[in-house]
């Protein structure tokens, strides 16, 4: 490939030209009589007949320059052509300077300032690691390909998948910038089980995360997400401007699905968690223009960024919740977080309310979404099928066993009653009597 490029370089160089075939059609490209690139459609799919257009173009080209001005034009593009293949070769760059290199290129120019602190922090662990593991790496170049396995099976044993194909993938970018060769894109990424993500809480287990809290404030963070069904960077990033005066409703939009959204989420707040806000809120503060841009919790939006996971662990740890764990390959796996708050709202709300409604409220765009949040309970479903009417009841017997106890009570004060009696003044005849008896 290159020497075929050299080829046409040098023809293009010569004044010769080349012709190139774009769909069905042949193109003359040259450079004129002042240096500059042209390029002609030869309007033919014949590739002779397109080297005759070709010359007709180049032949007074060719005729009106001398040997000396052709040699150093193509001495000078033959130049540009290696500057081109083998800048990585010309300029190697050192490790120490591949984090600002690398964040600093104009392809980065887009990102936002948390993706550009992900890659710098995984960048300077891993130029952390080479450097104690392997002192003779000084360059990008330097790292090969059992270096690079080194540094991921290290990387394996000590956090998540999700969190080593993110650190995966910064590697990868970074050495598809600066590096002559990619040692990292033969390495595979890690299967992520999402099922242990979706973890099912009970309203027992949810009871002791409440007692497991450190303080009100805290115990009012997990309330906020299990009964409206928050993620944890909207509860922890909400301001006075959410809550309506008197606490009536919360009003949010998604952090996650902002972009999709037109109409903010406006939610009832519920009896029980109003009592949890009105612990922890100022109320002087709601419904105060003044402050609605103020966070609510301005410690946890702070530590929202950067040890929340930690945070929030601790108190499933103290409720006696696995948090994670180490599976059978080493790795270490995320039983359970902060989201199970979600999981818990959208399992337990269509107890109390139509699937459609929680829908609406967890700001799913469609029901297959809720579903994927849903967790099946064998005691709810006995509980739902057991109201279902016997639909093969025929005789009076099969009635009577199937009656509730009220209905039994009627029935036998009606044949007890006397004549224009009342069903009440039946039952007070009947206690008097009772009573009567006893004393007797």
């Amino acid at each position: 490939m290159e020497e075929m490029s050299k080829r046409k370089q040098g023809r293009r160089g010569n004044g010769c030209g080349n012709v190139r075939l774009k769909g069905n059609t042949y193109f003359c490209r040259f450079t004129n009589a002042r240096g500059e690139r042209q390029e002609v459609s030869a309007h033919t799919s014949n590739y002779q007949e397109a080297l005759k257009i070709l010359a007709t173009y180049t032949e007074p080209i060719r005729k009106s320059q001398s040997d000396e001005e052709l040699k150093l034009r193509l001495r000078q593009q033959i130049e540009v052509l290696e500057l081109r293949k083998d800048v990585a070769k010309i300029e190697r760059l050192k490790l120490e300077d591949l984090v600002d290199k690398f964040l600093n290129h104009r392809n980065l120019s887009d990102i936002t300032k948390g993706t550009k602190k992900i890659y710098r922090y995984h960048l300077e662990l891993l130029i952390k690691h080479l450097k104690a593991k392997y002192p003779n790496v000084v360059n990008v170049d330097d790292v090969t390909m059992e270096v690079a396995d080194g540094v991921m099976c290290e990387l394996t044993k000590a956090c998540t998948s999700a969190v080593y194909n993110l650190a995966l993938a910064t590697y990868r970018r970074a050495w598809g910038m600066f590096g002559i060769s990619n040692p990292f894109l033969k390495i595979e990424k890690r299967k992520i089980d999402k099922s242990r993500h979706r973890a099912n809480i009970s309203v027992d287990d949810m009871r002791r995360i409440f007692k497991a809290c450190r303080d009100d404030k805290e115990r009012a963070v997990w309330g906020m997400a299990a009964y409206t069904g928050l993620r944890c960077g909207d509860v922890c990033c909400l301001t006075y401007g959410a809550f309506s005066e008197g606490l009536r409703t919360v009003t949010w939009m998604p952090m996650k699905t902002r972009k999709h959204m037109t109409n903010p989420l406006v939610i009832p707040i519920c009896d029980a968690l109003k009592r949890l806000l009105n612990r922890v809120l100022d109320w002087s503060k709601i419904g105060n223009e003044k402050f609605k841009d103020e966070p609510i919790w301005a410690d946890y939006k702070g530590r929202y960024k950067s040890g929340i996971d930690r945070w929030f662990g601790r108190t499933l740890k103290k409720a006696g919740i696995q948090s994670s764990h180490i599976d059978a390959d080493g790795h270490v796996a995320i039983d359970t977080g902060f989201h199970i708050t979600r999981h818990f709202f959208i399992t337990n709300a269509p107890r109390y309310m139509s699937a459609l409604l929680v829908q609406k409220i967890a700001g799913h765009s469609s029901i297959d979404m809720t579903a994927h949040y849903f967790h099946e309970n064998e005691e709810d479903m006995v509980a739902g099928l057991s109201q279902m009417p016997d639909l093969n009841a025929d005789g009076d017997d099969d009635d009577c066993a199937k009656r509730s106890d009220a209905e039994e009570i009627m029935r036998m004060l009606d044949g007890m009653r006397e004549k224009d009696e009342s069903a009440l003044d039946c039952l007070k005849r009947l206690v008097a009597m009772s009573s009567q008896c006893k004393v007797a």
